[in-house]
């Protein structure tokens, strides 16, 4: 695309911290966004905010970017510092609104995942409640332990702490092999992010 290579081509001939290359920046930012190329949009506007902090285009442009990768909260802080700097901008209002309400519902999802990792952890831990029960729940676990949210929630609570002392006194069945499943779906979602597929 010709406008793509005339950005990068004016990017490359400014010196270091010229304001014009904030300008050439966003301006490739939303060639990017045409082309679903949101990590490319996110970084072209990190650079142009460094240069010219509180850009509303550079800003606006790197919430849609947020928005198509699936990170809301950053979508919502930098739609909201959009509205900020331009209280009367029409064109934020919507996606502003619509991004509240997707945090705001992320926040209930949150909640409820929560409650459910805390309440099959307080069954397959506890020795009194039936092996059915234990089992069934342990089960539940695994589910919750490939959901980045429920990963981040067991590995909070300690989970495999409790899964070693667990493996160690049951000695086999199938309760094991859920502790196990739920090991090895954390490890994986937590590699999953030091290789920057999930998270920042």
């Amino acid at each position: 695309m010709e406008a793509l290579a005339f950005y990068t081509q004016a990017i490359e001939l400014c010196e270091e911290g010229d304001r014009e290359k904030s300008t050439y920046l966003k301006n490739r930012a939303a060639v990017h966004l045409k082309q679903e190329k949101y990590e490319e949009v996110v970084n072209d506007c990190n650079v142009a905010l460094k240069i010219a902090s509180n850009d509303p285009k550079a800003l606006y442009r790197r919430c849609l970017a947020y928005q198509a990768l699936g990170k809301i909260e950053l979508a919502y802080a930098d739609a909201r510092q959009v509205h900020h700097l331009e209280p009367k901008n029409k064109v934020v209002e919507p996606v502003l609104a619509a991004l509240y309400s997707s945090v705001q519902e992320r926040g209930s999802e949150n909640a409820r995942t929560s409650n459910k990792v805390q309440a099959m952890m307080d069954i397959v831990f506890n020795k009194e409640e039936s092996k059915e029960k234990r089992e069934s729940a342990g089960e539940n676990l695994v589910v919750l332990a490939r959901d980045n949210v429920g990963a981040d929630l067991l590995w909070e609570k300690g989970v495999l702490d409790r899964i070693g002392k667990m493996v160690k006194e049951e000695k086999g069945g199938s309760l094991v092999v859920s502790g196990v499943r739920v090991v090895g779906a954390i490890a994986k979602e937590r590699r999953g992010r030091r290789c920057g597929r999930k998270w920042e």
